[in-house]
């Protein structure tokens, strides 16, 4: 082979390796998904909460309303957050991009209810003055007035249609508050296992309004979280089981 040959069949193995990194990239980015821990929090006005991000690159981060709190940074996989203001529902999204040349991310976002003192005095650790978290990243809730998990945080009326669901894999019901003050926004756990449904049918992991539906995605047990500006309802607990496994 002579040395122009040789230059060109160089250049065509170049070519075909940059192709292939390429299409590994992009199939990579598509799989991937964003996570915020914790997905949830309650804090009052002067507390703070650290917000974790993860599945991506790079991370961008933003606030629904910059007159309730602030981040200490916009960009990175940590950040912290801290409330200025009582009796008001932020929420922080978080953009993580996935590619080198920023084409390819995904979103995931963390509420923040933010209540009173005499609110924030019925979650565990509010009297320390630091952030006090009301929900996990895995559905789960903790700290909750009432004496155990999945009450109604102090003084709220606010209430979900159904406190359980067992569903199948593809299956979508619908979930609706009652009692609330304000709007109220949706969440669900990071596990997977559901994903909520807005107005216009596209999965989201915060959705805001009087009702919310909500698809089974994976077999598993989650929680489904509902709060307005006084505190949150008690869990809806979804089963979601395959259809297969129903028909044994």
């Amino acid at each position: 082979m002579t040395a122009s040959g040789k230059l060109l069949a160089a250049a065509a193995a170049l070519v075909a390796a940059a192709a292939l990194f390429s299409g590994c990239e992009t199939e990579s980015a598509a799989t991937q998904t964003a996570t915020v821990t914790p997905n949830y929090a309650r804090l009052t006005k002067g507390q703070s909460v650290a917000l974790s991000a993860a599945g991506g690159w790079n991370y961008r981060w933003s606030l629904s309303d910059d007159s309730y709190g602030y981040l200490d940074r916009p960009t990175g996989a940590k950040v912290t957050y801290t409330a200025t203001k009582d009796g008001v529902t932020q929420t922080v999204t978080l953009q993580a991009v996935f590619s080198s040349d920023g084409s390819s991310y995904s979103q995931a976002q963390a509420t923040i209810v933010q209540g009173d003192e005499e609110y924030a005095a019925t979650a565990s650790g509010s009297s320390t003055g630091t952030s006090s978290t009301g929900r996990d990243d895995s559905g789960g809730s903790s700290g909750n007035s009432g004496g155990g998990s999945g009450g109604n945080s102090g003084g709220t009326t606010l209430a979900i249609s159904r406190t359980t669901l067992d569903m199948d894999v593809g299956d979508t019901e619908t979930l609706t508050a009652t009692g609330a003050k304000g709007t109220v926004t949706w969440t669900r756990g990071n596990d997977g296992v559901v994903e909520l449904l807005n107005s216009a049918g596209v999965a989201s992991a915060t959705v805001k309004g009087a009702s919310v539906r909500v698809r089974a995605v994976k077999a598993g047990v989650t929680k489904v979280h509902a709060a307005d500006t006084t505190g949150f309802a008690p869990d809806c607990t979804v089963t979601v089981s395959n259809a297969d496994d129903d028909e044994e």
